[in-house]
């Protein structure tokens, strides 16, 4: 019998650096007709991004994320009061190839639990190069990428998520 899981996936991507959030432009239409590709995600090609993943309520423990081409694994994880788990991965852009002008890029977003299931998406992105750091701050700032999960969570399948919000 199908057990109906309600979770949020809650991720937050910033400079390792600075601190910085990254940042996201609204684009429409103008490169997908897909509605969850009307905002692009600026990236920069070059930087270490401190990735953080919150599961609230905690469902399933995470085994990995993918982002872009890359499985990363987690390099802390805490169960909060709140009944909350929070990870900590590294993720570096290094070798990203830099996006052509009025081109868009499909980023794979994907989170692999310890039962076999997948949450995953793909969202728009843009990388950018250091020479073109202004471009990465036109938009708005992501505090924080909520990706809301309405489905059975214990078969083992790959699900997409029912929604994202940009906060």
């Amino acid at each position: 019998m199908a057990v109906q899981s309600q979770f949020t996936i809650t991720l937050r991507l910033e400079d390792s650096k600075t601190g910085e959030p990254v940042h996201f432009k609204v684009d429409g239409g103008r490169f997908s007709k897909d509605p969850e590709c009307s905002r692009t995600l600026k990236l920069n090609n070059t930087i270490k991004y401190q990735v953080a993943v919150f599961v609230n309520p905690n469902v399933e423990h995470i085994r990995s994320i993918v982002l872009g081409t890359d499985e990363l694994t987690a390099d802390k994880e805490k169960l909060k009061d709140n009944g909350e788990m929070a990870y900590e991965f590294s993720w570096i852009t290094t070798g990203y190839a830099i996006t052509p002008k009025s081109k868009r890029n499909m980023l794979k977003v994907g989170f692999f639990f310890e039962n076999n299931t997948e949450v995953s998406t793909q969202m728009q992105c843009k990388f950018y190069n250091l020479d073109s750091a202004s471009h990465l701050k036109w938009g708005t700032p992501i505090g924080k990428l909520e990706f809301v999960c309405n489905f059975d969570i214990s078969q083992g399948q790959t699900h997409t998520p029912t929604e994202i919000r940009f906060k």
